[in-house]
């Protein structure tokens, strides 16, 4: 406490104390009794704002800072409700705050792998106190009172959601393993898996399992044994997994939801997928405004198949309601940022990175996390985000 006291305003923003004060307060941002992230938007932001002389950026990163405010003058420009529009640009763009904030540490000294093994725990613990005395109402914004297996409630946790959570992990740990080189045994992928499955999300599990073949073929020598044994690994969990019904009523009248395990289920979401994807170009086929389709729709609009129906335009087959995110990653960035706000947001990944490290396994986890919701744009993942393009990471 001593050392704290010492420290003037300068030095305590960019200290140790002052960055695990922001790291807890992302932890908890999700949950019902603080359920925003402006807090912690502002805790970085007083900090870039006292330490404004001691930023230092390189030529690429100002052309990304130009590139991103070209797209939002133009894009505020444009917009029918501008409140709308900021809640959409701190979700896609809310990163770059925080990758300003970042610039101010030195990351050698923060150990990711640690950081990794507390978040686990931490899910492990609501996992044990949501389904024991903990009421998950409580702490969830939107609850659903779904009982998986007629009695196990799955966390949301830190990221949100259940699906975003699991995804920061699987990409947390790769990056850890893969990127910054600091293994991991056998027994904690163990129950780094196990926390994975007790999550249950259906993406978290594509996730793990894509993570397994970057770990054990892309990453491995013994590429082949290693191809058949995640063949076979593969196969097994397909056949065993199809021996459950998505979900069912037991003679007790007890719903037994297993779809997050079922093999139906999986088949069930690759079809809504395909859905998604039609209706986007479904969408682009009507006359829209071009300005819209570029820079992203601030105001209800038409999704749906509803050719040969007379309807007024105020049906739900008219129109879609606002709303930021959604459960499709990349088609919901190209309906609220437009075609050019997702080039932007991709290509400022590429111009804010500074380190060179290798990310391809990284970009591939992305994409597969872009199917659903989008772990990269809630709290933690947007703090990864901002994290993993800073140049003193090891």
């Amino acid at each position: 406490m001593q050392k704290i006291l010492n420290l003037n305003l300068n030095e305590f923003v960019c200290s140790k104390y002052y960055l695990y004060f922001f790291f807890l307060l992302s932890l908890v941002s999700s949950y019902s009794f603080i359920n925003s992230t402006i807090p912690m938007y502002l805790v970085a932001s007083i900090a870039v704002l006292i330490n404004l002389k001691n930023l230092k950026f390189t030529k690429k990163n100002f052309s990304g800072f130009i590139v991103l405010v070209f797209f939002l003058l133009i894009s505020f420009s444009f917009t029918e409700n501008l409140a709308h529009s900021m809640r959409v640009i701190r979700l896609y763009f809310g990163f770059v705050i925080l990758y300003i904030f970042f610039s101010l540490y030195d990351f050698k000294k923060i150990k990711l792998k640690v950081i990794l093994i507390i978040l686990i725990s931490w899910v492990f613990a609501e996992i044990f106190l949501i389904n024991t005395i903990l009421d998950q109402a409580l702490i969830v914004t939107d609850f659903r009172d779904t009982k998986f297996f007629g009695f196990y409630y799955r966390p949301t946790s830190f990221n949100t959601n259940t699906t975003a959570t699991a995804g920061i992990l699987v990409i947390l740990y790769y990056f850890v393993e893969n990127i910054l080189k600091e293994k991991f045994n056998i027994k904690f992928l163990f129950f780094f898996g196990l926390c994975i499955f007790l999550i249950l999300s259906t993406t978290g599990y594509i996730m793990f399992l894509t993570c397994l073949v970057l770990r054990f073929i892309f990453h491995a020598k013994n590429k082949l044994r290693n191809f058949l044994f995640i063949v076979i690994l593969f196969v097994l969990i397909y056949y065993l997994s199809m021996l459950f019904p998505a979900n069912i009523y037991g003679f007790d009248n007890v719903y037994y939801n297993f779809e997050k395990i079922s093999g139906k289920y999986v088949g069930y979401v690759y079809e809504l997928k395909k859905l998604q994807i039609e209706e986007y170009l479904f969408f682009l086929q009507q006359e829209h405004n071009f300005i819209d389709l570029l820079f992203g729709y601030t105001k209800n609009y038409y999704l749906g198949y509803c050719e040969n129906v007379f309807i007024l335009t105020v049906d739900n087959c008219f129109t879609r309601p606002q709303g930021i995110g959604g459960d499709f990653g990349i088609i919901n960035a190209l309906y609220q940022i437009g075609i050019i706000g997702t080039i932007v947001l991709a290509s400022l990944f590429f111009l804010f990175k500074n380190n060179k490290l290798n990310y391809a396994g990284l970009y591939i986890l992305f994409i597969v996390s872009s199917l659903h919701y989008s772990p990269l744009l809630m709290p933690m993942g947007q703090i990864f985000l901002a994290y993993s393009l800073q140049k003193n990471l090891n």
